[in-house]
């Protein structure tokens, strides 16, 4: 009887107590160039999408693409922590990296260079961290088809802290998305 009860332990210990942590790259949509509508990322070893948890409210991707220049804005809203990502990039005029690694001036949008923007807010304190020539990263278009209009890449990023609480740099890795476009 002792041994089958401690057969029995071993099983159930086996069973349950050794399940494999699930890998968090899994959990990302994948690095798709369809125009499927996704996007993800990892901050901290974890994986996050554009969610929200807000009654009748959808998550928030927008995408624009006019004149050589990208916007993306990525909103992730869980548990009523808001996660901000805003990725502009000018004169993109076809597939190809794009550097993350001067000063950004979001207040003056059509002399801007390439920047990331991320941010943090409810609940308090809120901070906002940006790109630059300290803090660098890049975003890298894998499809640009303007018949389609769809834009596919991926993107990773160090950003510094400009305001607010929180820790210096925020670090953003294995970003990846597959969007259409507004013109």
């Amino acid at each position: 009887m002792k041994t089958f009860l401690g057969v029995s332990s071993m099983i159930l210990l086996g069973m349950f107590g050794c399940q494999k942590e699930k890998n968090p790259l899994d959990t990302l949509p994948e690095a798709t160039q369809t125009g499927a509508g996704t996007v993800g990322w990892l901050q901290d070893g974890r994986a996050y999408q554009p969610t929200t948890d807000a009654f009748n409210s959808r998550a928030v991707i927008v995408s624009r693409f006019s004149d050589g220049t990208m916007d993306f804005l990525f909103v992730h809203n869980q548990a009523k922590h808001n996660r901000y990502i805003i990725l502009n990039v000018r004169k993109v005029r076809a597939p190809g990296r794009y550097l993350f690694n001067e000063v950004a001036r979001p207040s003056f949008p059509n002399t801007t260079p390439a920047y990331a923007n991320y941010s943090t807010s409810n609940p308090e304190p809120s901070a906002e961290y940006l790109t630059g020539p300290t803090a660098t990263g890049q975003l890298t278009v894998t499809r640009l088809d303007s018949v389609a209009k769809i834009i596919s890449g991926t993107f990773e990023f160090t950003a510094q802290k400009t305001s607010g609480e929180g820790p210096e740099t925020v670090r953003l890795t294995n970003g990846r998305f597959d969007l259409q476009y507004q013109p």
